[in-house]
Formats: structure tokens, C-alpha cells, sequence
């Protein structure tokens, strides 16, 4: 198990956010995205395809991996509202009935309005499962290279092609392996939430 990527959001300000695995795929923040997070900081974004994202996360193509990240849903979406974007086919989004889904017949519960989320999704071959506050929650077996996970391409966090996640994103993790329930338990607790008021940050 290795840590591709993990964003804190530790600086509450300024145009980039520092990958804290010590990898270098830093995030270009936008304007006005800073906000209170889990733990600290957090980041909601403004753009359609646009900002938080990173050039890369490196080269060639992970078939096992893990992605997870605190989520604060303050809003309904339209129709979509990506939380995790490759650029090109990888679609991890808010439906409109208020469920996170990717496209391999799996979805999440509805989210809760104003309340903090912990979510994960692990690959492991063509096995995909949903975690949703360290419980397994949807699973399904299915091939689709739509979901190889191509590290050279640009990544957004909070938002893609079809516009973005209607609230807060905080310590967002990528790693090269499908993590066992535990572990995401285990890195679900390693931080105490942030009992400061929401709001944008100035």
C-alpha cells in the first residue's frame, strides 16, 4: 500500500495546495475556493472543469486503488456535480437525487444535507466498493476500462466536465491498492473534526 496523493488543505489561502504524501502533485486552488473543512481547511469549488486540480499524479495506469475524502453536501445539483474528474472518462459525481455514483452500477446512500461524510472507493480488479463512514455500503464486480485509473492525465477535485460538488471536500486520498475496511476506518479517525462555524474563508 502506497500513498499516491493526500490533500489536507493545510494553508487556508493562496492559489496551491501542497500534496502532503511528499509526492509533488501539488493542487491549483481558484478563487474564493478556501473554506472551513473537516479538520481545518477545506475547499469547495466555483468552476465547471476547472480548479482544484493537479497536471498529474504521476505515470502509468493503477487497476487497484483507493480514493477517499471527507464530503460536507450543502446543496442539490441539477443533474451532476463531480467530486473526482480524470479529464476524459473517469466520472465519480453527485446524481441529483443526492447519491455519489461511478459508473460500474454502484452507488452511495443519499448523502445528508450540512453533515460531514467520510467516503471511500476501492478497486481491486474489477471489483468496486462503495464505503460510506467506514462501512461497506455497495459492491459490484463488472470490467470497465473507463475506471483504469490513467495517472498522466489531468485530475479535479470537486468538480469535472459536468460542473462541481455542491459543498466541501477535505483530506482527499488517492493510494495504489484496494485499502480492507479497517484501513479505511483507520485513516477515517486519524483526524478530529473542526468544530469552528462553515463559511467561506477570507
Amino acid at each position: 500500500m502506497a500513498l499516491i496523493a493526500e490533500y489536507l488543505f493545510p494553508e487556508g489561502s493562496g492559489t496551491m495546495s501542497a500534496d502532503s504524501s511528499g509526492n509533488g502533485y501539488n493542487l491549483t486552488i481558484g478563487s474564493g475556493q478556501w473554506q472551513t473543512g473537516y479538520s481545518g481547511y477545506g475547499i469547495q469549488s466555483n468552476t465547471i472543469n476547472g480548479t482544484p486540480y493537479a497536471g498529474n499524479l504521476g505515470t502509468g495506469v493503477l487497476t487497484n486503488y483507493t480514493w477517499m475524502f471527507w464530503v460536507y453536501r450543502t446543496g442539490t445539483v441539477g443533474s451532476y456535480g463531480q467530486v473526482i474528474y480524470d479529464s476524459a472518462n473517469f466520472w465519480f459525481e453527485l446524481w441529483n437525487t443526492n447519491v455519489l455514483s461511478v459508473n460500474v452500477g454502484i452507488q452511495t446512500p443519499p448523502l445528508d444535507l450540512n453533515t460531514w461524510t467520510h467516503i471511500a472507493l476501492t478497486r481491486s480488479g474489477n471489483t468496486y466498493t462503495f464505503f460510506v463512514n467506514g462501512s461497506s455500503v455497495a459492491t459490484n464486480t463488472t470490467p470497465n476500462s473507463d475506471y483504469d485509473l490513467d495517472r498522466s492525465r489531468p485530475w479535479c477535485i470537486g468538480t469535472g466536465g459536468d460542473g462541481p460538488f455542491p459543498g466541501i471536500m477535505d483530506e482527499v486520498r488517492l493510494f495504489d491498492s484496494a485499502l480492507s475496511g479497517s484501513d479505511i476506518t483507520g485513516w477515517m479517525n486519524a483526524s478530529a473534526p473542526d468544530l469552528t462555524p462553515l463559511g467561506w474563508i477570507i
